[in-house]
């Protein structure tokens, strides 16, 4: 009885410990935001003024659905406790901690390092991960593969996915890359528990909004179509070449891969459970950066067990290697405690190094945050804005200081529904494109009829000139170097 309770109180203090250390990371951050999770805030916080996607987003293939309803339900009810401005502090200490549990129990499970030495990578690994900690709900997509990896009961299997499934509207590819998986290990039952939770989370969604629903999932088929040749960051994929992409699909290269998986897998026979799952993860890993980017932790703890497979290996090359350390070094035999000791320092001089880079790139997030307040400003309140900058902080920073307003371009890069021409003008200003005409961008920007263009800083010398604007738009104001172009009285 002692021994359970005494198990018990070590672990409350490990997990404790953990939670305490990932809200002190995550507070001192501040702002972690550098894309998305400023409209979800703004959708969360000013869904009356917004009303919709299709209504904020000029000319995009969004309607009156909002396909992350659950995520924006969810940040509205933390916001009610902690205030709009803190949200993010909550979450994100959340995620954090999520992320060092998992570190803490897989490399428990998985590794032989001493438990201090765990604890410590629990609560720096999280810092090599970003992504997490954008406010997208896409990180509940990672946070339940990561965990499903652990994940042994059935039973568990079935509540996570039950409590997942509504929160992201592409529930249904995760638990497929899941299911694969579960597949090719011939854990039959689990798959079906897979099955069942995908049919319920179906009908979730098609019971909130049949129609808007399968809009969106249609549009999500045919983004390849709607891009036509473009791509955003996160779409790339950093092992495949975009021309390889554009030749075959990326739904032929997808089924390719997982074919090649699944031969390298039954031909390897992975021992290690966590190198198995990186094996049939890697399909979608590979396919594109956002996967890659979610999973990336699952390549961390495969490295760290490798090492340590490495350093318990007592052949006569690393025997060698070890005593030439113990040789070499200014403190003489330093023994199996003294080493340990180092390597404790030297993982703790890493992280430290790693939060200060964190830091210093978080710090120009929040000044980019202060920048772009002069969205605020009445003048934009219900207007038309182009904001001509890539799609990323700085645009949803205007749509979060301003939800009132509707705007160009749209969250979704081809998700727009313009005449050909127009398209191709619209992905010629989206990507800087050389080949865009003075009149080109004039005959977009008179289609759409904006009270305000909003240039970047930065994004001026591409195409913008006192010629431009001369008749149609005047230069009515620099903003921290951003061009505040208003339509001309007499146009309007």
């Amino acid at each position: 009885m002692n021994q359970t309770i005494n198990k018990f109180a070590e672990h409350f203090a490990v997990y404790l410990l953990l939670l305490s250390a990932s809200f002190i990371i995550v507070y001192s951050y501040g702002y972690t935001m550098f894309d998305d999770g400023w409209r979800h805030l703004a959708m969360a916080f000013h869904k009356e003024e917004m009303v919709s996607w299709g209504n904020v987003f000029m000319h995009s293939l969004y309607g009156e659905y909002d396909p992350w309803f659950m995520w924006h339900e969810l940040l509205g009810f933390i916001g009610s406790f902690t205030g709009q401005n803190s949200v993010h502090v909550a979450v994100n200490t959340v995620v954090y901690f999520l992320l060092s549990l998992w570190f803490f129990l897989i490399l428990s499970e998985y590794s032989s390092l001493k438990k201090t030495l765990i604890i410590l990578l629990a609560i720096g690994l999280p810092q090599f991960f970003g992504r997490y900690f954008f406010l997208r709900p896409d990180l509940l997509s990672g946070l339940f593969l990561l965990y499903a990896v652990l994940i042994r009961s059935r039973v568990i299997l079935a509540l996570v996915s039950a409590v997942y499934s509504p929160f992201y509207y592409l529930f249904w590819f995760y638990l497929g890359i899941l299911g694969f998986a579960k597949f090719v290990l011939k854990e039959y039952k689990e798959l079906l528990v897979l099955i069942v939770a995908g049919v319920a989370g179906v009908v979730f969604h098609l019971s909130y909004d049949s129609n808007g629903y399968l809009d969106i999932v249609n549009n999500v088929l045919n983004n390849e179509k709607l891009l036509q040749g473009y791509s955003v960051i996160e779409s790339k994929s950093s092992f495949i070449p975009d021309f390889v992409k554009s030749r075959f699909g990326s739904g032929t290269i997808l089924l390719f891969l997982m074919g090649l998986s699944v031969v390298i897998f039954y031909l390897f026979k992975p021992k290690e459970r966590v190198l198995g799952y990186i094996i049939l993860f890697s399909p979608v890993m590979l396919s594109q950066d956002r996967f890659f980017h979610l999973l990336q932790p699952l390549i961390y703890v495969y490295a760290i067990i490798l090492l340590c497979g490495l350093f318990e290996y007592k052949g006569e090359l690393i025997s060698k290697v070890v005593e030439q350390i113990k040789q070499k070094s200014y403190f003489g035999d330093l023994g199996t405690k003294g080493l340990y000791i180092t390597l404790f320092i030297s993982v703790t001089l890493l992280f430290s190094l790693k939060f200060i880079m964190n830091k210093k790139e978080y710090d120009s997030l929040e000044k980019e945050f202060h920048e772009a307040a002069f969205f605020k400003n009445g003048k934009f309140k219900n207007k038309k804005i182009f904001i001509v900058s890539n799609m990323g902080t700085f645009f949803f920073l205007g749509l979060y200081n301003n939800p009132s307003a509707r705007y160009v371009p749209s969250c979704s890069l081809g998700w727009v529904d313009y005449d050909q021409r127009l398209k191709d003008i619209y992905f010629k200003i989206m990507c800087n494109s050389k080949e865009l005409k003075v009149e080109e961008f004039m005959e977009f920007v008179n289609f759409n009829g904006f009270d305000f263009i909003v240039v970047k800083a930065g994004k001026e010398p591409i195409l913008f000139s006192d010629e431009l604007f001369r008749q149609e738009y005047e230069l009515q104001e620099r903003i921290n170097g951003n061009l505040i172009f208003k339509k001309s009285d007499e146009n309007i």
